[in-house]
């Protein structure tokens, strides 16, 4: 080869070398574009993902206050949705600028998107749950549990009647499902003012929503089923059953936040009734409306069958399980009765020891005083915060047909407790009146003390069944003053057959320069009256008495 070939050919070469640099550049930036692009569309995608999932959670929770949520949003579903335990992720801190330009514009909005996605569900949250009292979230939970049982029942019912031609009674059930569906979206619609600052215009709100969720209940009537098949005559029975039983539980569920807010708001409620001009007999009226629906609820809600037909939903296996229900809720009420009267004897026995214990000590007779009132107080204790336990698990276990029951238990517990306090006051008064009681005066106590406590339970009873009904209100109140008016006069009358030794009892305590005033005022015959007036101030000197004599 000679010498200039070879030249050119070296020469060649690094003219080729000089041209492919830039190239090899070019093909180097490109692919740290296509690197760096790749990462922010995964971040971008990331960010998307994260975008839809909470604008999904606002839609259902929007479907939810609207009414148009799916019958496959059931209560726990509801709870967890409304809570924010609905298992979304954690939020994520996005930045604002990305490296890829392409993908700017689409992060910026989807960024925005989400940014206003999460603080537009935080505020219906907060609204309809987080700031809500525990009665609010309850009765939230307690509507749609209803709605669900009539939208699962609406399915099976829908599936039977496809086939036949009667487009009367399809219209009839939508006509119902139509006002059943505007009282439950009054009610969401309510719901965010509970949660702020209540005013008596809230409050007048809810008041017109209680009058209407009373009476709405009886304005369908089940339409002629005779042309149907038996089968379907059936479940259009049932169906309206239960749409009736969920126009009982809206009805009861107003009632218990219109209670809630009688209680925690009553200078709101008082200005809100001030507002309308309502009379307190229009207001008893709606309050007596109130117990009947209670009291319909409690029948409804006991026999209706709502579950939905296919296997495992034998009526005859569901109806053998609710019986058995009800008999150990009966038999609970004989087991604790006789877990009360047990504990008496173990009661007795410590009683016993620490008297025998302490029976050379200072204060000795103080001791076995407080000692007996234990033991004798116990099984009446026991029995009451039974009752209370009790009444928890019958709510919680749908039996709502005991409810009552635990009224006149919690009477029986009443009763002997006033049986109680009546014999240890006349007995404490005879003592410090230096007075001994023969057999005929023993007598004579303990059927005193048996009527004057007889004399309180009637309108106990009355008003501890108010209170279970309709909570909180003009008629509670009502009776609440009526039940301390007979205590005052059973009082009186418990110690009018010791009218002069109540005043001997009170003369030991007070100074000697007021004796004759006690005479002119108690030794008259307003004494059943006035007595009362004196009987905390002598429970206060006896405690008196008492601490003296012990230290």
């Amino acid at each position: 080869m000679s010498l200039s070939t070879a030249g050119g050919i070296i020469k060649a070469a690094l003219l080729g070398m000089f041209l492919c640099l830039p190239f090899s550049y070019v093909h180097a930036e490109a692919s740290a574009v296509t690197s760096v692009c790749r990462d922010a569309k995964i971040l971008a995608g990331d960010l998307e993902k994260e975008q839809q999932t909470f604008q999904s959670l606002v839609t259902q929770l929007e479907e939810v206050i609207n009414g148009s949520a799916s019958v496959s949003v059931g209560v726990i579903e509801l709870q967890a949705l409304l809570s924010g335990k609905d298992g979304e992720a954690l939020p994520t801190s996005w930045p604002e600028v990305i490296s890829c330009e392409d993908l700017q514009q689409s992060y910026t909005k989807n960024r925005a998107s989400l940014i206003w996605q999460k603080e537009h569900l935080s505020q219906l949250r907060n609204l309809y749950w987080w700031a809500q009292s525990s009665v609010v979230r309850s009765a939230i939970l307690s509507v749609w549990r209803s709605r669900q049982r009539l939208l699962q029942h609406e399915q099976e019912l829908n599936n039977q009647l496809q086939n036949l031609p009667s487009v009367t009674l399809q219209t009839k059930i939508e006509a119902l499902h139509s006002n059943l569906q505007a009282q439950r979206i009054a009610f969401f619609r309510l719901l965010p003012k509970l949660s702020e600052g209540i005013n008596y215009h809230n409050v007048s709100e809810w008041i017109v929503l209680w009058r209407q969720s009373l009476r709405l209940i009886y304005e369908h009537q089940l339409p002629e089923t005779d042309e149907l098949p038996a089968g379907i005559q059936s479940i259009v029975v049932d169906h309206y059953r239960i749409a009736e039983l969920d126009q009982l539980v809206m009805s009861n569920v107003v009632n218990n936040i219109r209670a809630w807010l009688w209680k925690k708001h009553q200078s709101s409620f008082a200005r809100a009734r001030q507002a309308s001009a309502d009379s307190d007999q229009q207001l008893l009226l709606d309050e007596v409306f109130a117990v009947r629906n209670i009291l319909r609820w409690l029948y409804v809600d006991a026999t209706v069958d709502f579950r939905q037909s296919g296997p495992g939903n034998n009526p005859v296996v569901w109806r053998f399980f609710q019986g058995f229900e009800y008999l150990f809720g009966l038999l609970s009420f004989f087991l604790l009765a006789l877990v009360a009267s047990k504990s008496k004897k173990p009661a007795a026995d410590i009683q016993a020891f620490y008297v025998l214990k302490l029976r050379r000590q200072r204060g000795y007779a103080q001791v076995s005083r407080i000692t007996l009132t234990i033991s004798l107080m116990l099984p009446w204790v026991i029995g009451w915060l039974g009752l209370e336990y009790m009444e928890s698990l019958f709510a919680s276990y749908d039996l709502p047909l005991l409810l009552p029951l635990l009224s006149f238990a919690r009477l029986y517990i009443v009763y002997g407790l006033l049986r109680l306090f009546g014999g240890w006051l006349l007995s404490r008064v005879n003592q410090q009146a230096s007075v001994f009681q023969n057999e005929q005066q023993i007598l004579l106590a303990e059927r005193q003390t048996k009527q004057a406590a007889a004399i309180v339970i009637l309108p106990w009873l009355l008003m501890d069944l108010v209170k279970l009904a309709i909570g909180p209100s003009l008629m509670l109140g009502i009776f609440d003053w009526i039940t301390l008016f007979a205590l005052w006069f059973a009082v009186g009358f418990l110690l009018g057959p010791w009218q002069r030794e109540f005043i001997l009892a009170l003369q030991t305590f007070f100074p000697q320069r007021l004796d004759n005033l006690v005479e002119r005022i108690l030794n008259s015959v307003a004494f059943i009256l006035l007595a009362p007036l004196f009987v905390p101030l002598f429970l206060v000197a006896v405690l008196v008495d008492f601490s003296q004599r012990f230290g």
